[in-house]
């Protein structure tokens, strides 16, 4: 399976290609869409500031390729910002449009009694329907400061909890979304990626 990360200059990859590598895949690091095209599954990583990040994505001119691919059910995995950039967009600095690809938009925690950013350990509450539901209340790796809190529930694979409930991963088919850090989060984050890039790989065959 060829896998393709998406670099824009946005956050540290190399957590991202270590655990690629440790599933025995060689991921092709890249900012070039045409590249990105002969990939079997695209990665879009990312960390800091969503507006700094849209227009590093932008810069790249792989915004239009992006919105192609997940909307053409290519398998597709994001992580954090990778995650907020999918939706409409983020009240940080403001308002930053994101690819619009899923309904939503990014609101900043408020709370007299929790710090802000949400770093570190917190549970997964998975929908019960769902096949990734041996996750559930498992611990996994946060660093945020804006949550969203709906949208599409067919698209709902977890929610947590900090000064609120919020959505803390998405799925269909072809496509894991996460506002953890999978490559963080020890063998759970490990486990749940591995279970799905081998259903990438199986449906490859």
């Amino acid at each position: 399976m060829k896998i393709a990360i998406c670099d824009y200059n946005v956050g540290n990859l190399s957590s991202v290609v270590n655990v690629c590598r440790n599933f025995g895949y060689e991921p092709n690091v890249t900012s070039d869409w045409k590249t990105m095209d002969q990939s079997d599954l695209l990665l879009l990583p990312g960390q800091g500031a969503y507006s700094t990040a849209m227009q590093s994505l932008d810069s790249t001119g792989a915004v239009d390729f992006i919105k192609d691919y997940v909307r053409s059910n290519r398998p597709f995995v994001g992580i954090c910002v990778g995650f907020q950039l999918l939706f409409e967009g983020s009240e940080e600095n403001g308002f930053t449009k994101g690819l619009s690809l899923f309904p939503g938009v990014f609101k900043r925690f408020e709370s007299d009694t929790l710090k802000v950013p949400h770093m570190g350990w917190n549970t997964l509450s998975i929908e019960k329907t769902h096949h990734f539901y041996s996750f559930d209340q498992q611990y996994v790796y946060f660093v945020h400061s804006y949550y969203l809190d709906n949208t599409d529930s067919d698209l709902i694979l977890s929610r947590s909890s900090y000064s609120q409930d919020f959505v803390s991963a998405i799925s269909r088919p072809q496509l894991l979304a996460t506002q953890f850090h999978p490559e963080k989060s020890g063998d759970v984050g490990l486990s749940l990626l591995d279970s799905f890039f081998d259903s990438v790989s199986y449906k490859l065959r």
